[in-house]
């Protein structure tokens, strides 16, 4: 084979062999949710949502019996001659139940110790308008050529992407004349979990969300502290 044929089958043969190594990389949107199924297995019953204290409803949208709803955000890919460098990511949405229930679980049992003293023969309606339900899987990658072979590797990060939770709340006499309104929005935090190389994507996902619903219980409790200082 001449050599300029040569150079020409081995040039097509090491972009072959590195699309493979790029789309085989990939952890589609589909994948994603499948890990997120593997964790809450369905959505829950939404939990008891009032007392003789509080009530807890929601102005966030609901997304049914859908557990999350994944889509490809971006993708890039920078194909040098020796190294190649991919980025992409997917967005995923929760749904937001399962945050609704770990917050109100929390109010429904915190609230009597903490808000009973302030609020006397009064209750307290509580609207929840903003919740944190999404995160990003950003995925970047390396891949180093030597002839036609190369090594790669991969950096995939779990990363929040709403970080604030807001409460509106009615304060109601006896006779259910309203007797003071206002609105809590208070950051949370959550942090980024990392998978690095020879680390399980499927298992810093678990991680990630056991970190989220946690938080999502510890907001409930935060919410009413706060709002024990304004009443």
């Amino acid at each position: 084979m001449p050599i300029k044929q040569q150079n020409g089958f081995l040039r097509q043969t090491v972009l072959v062999l590195a699309a493979l190594v790029f789309v085989s990389a990939c952890i589609s949107p589909r994948k994603t949710d499948k890990w997120v199924a593997n964790h809450y297995g369905s959505v829950p019953a939404p939990v008891k949502k009032k007392n003789e204290l509080v009530t807890v409803q929601s102005t966030v949208a609901s997304m049914g019996s859908v557990l999350s709803e994944s889509r490809r955000k971006s993708a890039s890919l920078l194909p040098l001659l020796v190294y190649w460098k991919w980025n992409y990511v997917n967005a995923c949405k929760l749904n937001p139940q399962m945050a609704l229930n770990g917050f109100t679980t929390t109010v429904n049992s915190y609230a009597a110790r903490v808000l009973k003293p302030k609020l006397s023969n009064q209750s307290i309606v509580l609207t929840v308008e903003k919740i944190p339900s999404a995160f990003d899987l950003d995925d970047t990658g390396h891949y180093i050529f030597f002839g036609i072979y190369g090594f790669g590797w991969e950096t995939v990060t779990l990363v929040p992407q709403e970080h604030a939770l807001q409460v509106s709340y009615q304060v109601l006499n006896a006779d259910q004349s309203i007797a003071k309104t206002g609105t809590v929005t208070m950051p949370i935090s959550i942090e980024p979990v990392k998978a690095k190389l020879y680390q399980s994507v499927k298992k810093k996902m678990e991680l990630y969300l056991e970190q989220y619903d946690a938080a999502m219980l510890q907001m409930g409790r935060k919410l009413i502290d706060k709002l024990a200082t304004e009443l």
